[in-house]
């Protein structure tokens, strides 16, 4: 069975009443539990204000996930991915939101940790990532579900770990990568390069264990950005998985070079 989650999306290009989700497929194999490398990235989209939906699948995205689309002023699309490969941001573009390219890597990496892609003034473009990926892993998880049960955490469990590996040619969704520093990455050519990088909230990261309530997880993750009508953005992100932690990044920080 393939599970799809739905998350409000943009409205469509191709004409003023149809609207877009996103959605990716978590299929689960028959008497295994999910673990991630066989997830893929769709669009749904509807032309009947929402009666009925179809399906455009981004071609070749298998591990590629959390699809974040942007428009772009000349009215095509631009959309950027989690990697389960945990090697490195994706990035496929689309003129109308329906018909996608196969996503590829970007110079910006990623460590299966979600990313979050918003438009910026002046025909700019943010992502919030962690700037880290499997290179800076010490190791990776086994299971992610060694240290659990129905009830939650399980007293005194002890994850799994393996060799982490040194190659990006592995295709099996790849846990445990730090994930942090969490940093702000701007382009100004649609994501072709990203020359302008800040630090947002540093810390190791260490993710080869979910257990927050020991504060043994420390992560920074799952940004979300919005800009605001000055140009200012607003970041919000997971702290350790304990609480949201709030930063506000003034416009001519985040625009420039400097």
């Amino acid at each position: 069975m393939a599970a799809i989650l739905l998350v409000t999306g943009l409205s469509g290009q191709h004409s003023a009443t149809n609207l877009d989700l996103l959605g990716f497929a978590c299929p689960r194999l028959a008497g295994r539990a999910w673990s991630g490398e066989h997830d893929t990235s769709s669009v749904w989209f509807s032309d009947d204000g929402g009666g009925s939906w179809r399906e455009a699948p981004v071609p070749a995205s298998t591990g590629r996930v959390h699809m974040n689309i942007v428009p772009r002023p000349d009215g095509s699309l631009t959309a950027y991915f989690r990697s389960r490969w945990a090697d490195h941001v994706y990035r496929s573009t689309s003129p109308d939101g329906i018909t996608w390219e196969p996503p590829r890597p970007t110079s910006l990496p990623n460590n299966n940790s979600s990313i979050q892609a918003v438009a910026l003034p002046g025909g700019l473009t943010a992502v919030a990532f962690n700037d880290s990926s499997r290179r800076d892993a010490v190791a990776r998880r086994v299971s992610l579900y060694d240290e659990i049960d129905g009830q939650g955490i399980v007293a005194d469990a002890v994850p799994q770990v393996r060799s982490a590996g040194d190659g990006d040619d592995d295709r099996t969704a790849f846990w445990g990568a730090p994930r942090a520093p969490l940093a702000l990455a701007v382009s100004a050519d649609d994501g072709s390069t990203w020359p302008r990088r800040r630090l947002l909230a540093d810390g190791d990261g260490y993710a080869l264990s979910n257990n927050s309530r020991d504060g043994i997880n420390r992560e920074l993750s799952y940004p979300s950005l919005l800009v605001d009508g000055a140009g200012d953005l607003h970041v919000a992100f997971t702290h350790h998985r304990r609480a949201i932690r709030y930063l506000r990044a003034p416009a001519q920080l985040v625009g420039s070079d400097a």
